[in-house]
């Protein structure tokens, strides 16, 4: 049985040599980078999720989320270069969160926050996913993925189907709005789930997994995000592409 999820795919898309090295041989307990923008997004997740959770509506201020954020960053703060990348990041958290404290609906109750689910799409494929948020509408499910870095243009939605793909199988509601949360930019990114979308998601999940179950050389595809790969020192094409781009630390963030 081969299980997949948004997270997966994305990085089979991107190099299947990566998904190779972490999915088929396993080694990323091993090789594992501590990358300064994935901490700051997993404490901004953690913190948003105590927030809607364990916080009572009334104490829900910029003050508490400014609380949470400090005290969830003292238990996790890896991969900063020095003290002064880790304020610039520490600052952005605090910038994030502020906003959503003060300008979004801190009454809201949402079904599910921060929740693993999986469900099959075949006989041979399982799809799962760690969902940041769903609310309970009338009409439906809306789900919501909270992004920590810059606002696209033109987001790619794929991640948000198959969210609407795995839901539906687990709990029995339809998905009728999914939701990129830009927190940086302050901006929503919302679709309508329509049926047809949804199959057609199912469909290409699919035709991936084939893709996968098929491949027998995952070739390393070379590119600019190789330099942030965990598995750069196995990789020598990507090595010599880091190389040849002179090296640099520019952070690539959801």
């Amino acid at each position: 049985m081969l299980k997949l999820s948004p997270y997966a795919i994305g990085i089979y898309e991107q190099c299947p040599r990566r998904y190779r090295y972490q999915y088929v041989e396993r080694l990323i307990g091993k090789y594992r980078k501590p990358w300064p923008w994935l901490t700051m997004g997993a404490n901004i997740h953690h913190t948003l999720a105590q927030f809607l959770s364990v916080v009572p509506v009334a104490e829900r201020t910029v003050a508490t989320i400014e609380k949470l954020l400090r005290d969830q960053w003292r238990r996790s703060r890896q991969g900063f270069t020095d003290d002064e990348q880790e304020r610039e990041y520490g600052e952005r958290a605090l910038a994030q969160l502020r906003w959503f404290a003060s300008t979004q609906p801190v009454d809201v109750r949402p079904l599910m926050l921060e929740r693993f689910h999986e469900a099959p799409v075949s006989d041979s494929v399982i799809l799962r996913g760690r969902i940041d948020r769903v609310d309970e509408e009338e009409g439906g499910l809306h789900v919501i993925d909270y992004k920590t870095g810059k606002t696209p243009e033109n987001p790619d939605t794929f991640q948000l189907l198959q969210y609407a793909v795995i839901l539906p199988r687990v709990l029995g509601q339809p998905v009728a709005r999914a939701s990129y949360l830009y927190l940086e930019g302050g901006q929503w990114r919302t679709i309508r789930i329509e049926p047809d979308e949804v199959d057609k998601a199912r469909g290409a999940v699919l035709h991936i997994a084939t893709q996968i179950q098929q491949d027998t050389d995952y070739v390393t595809k070379v590119g600019g995000l190789c330099r942030y790969c965990d598995f750069l020192e196995l990789c020598e094409p990507g090595r010599e592409a880091y190389e040849q781009a002179g090296g640099g630390d520019e952070s690539t963030e959801e």
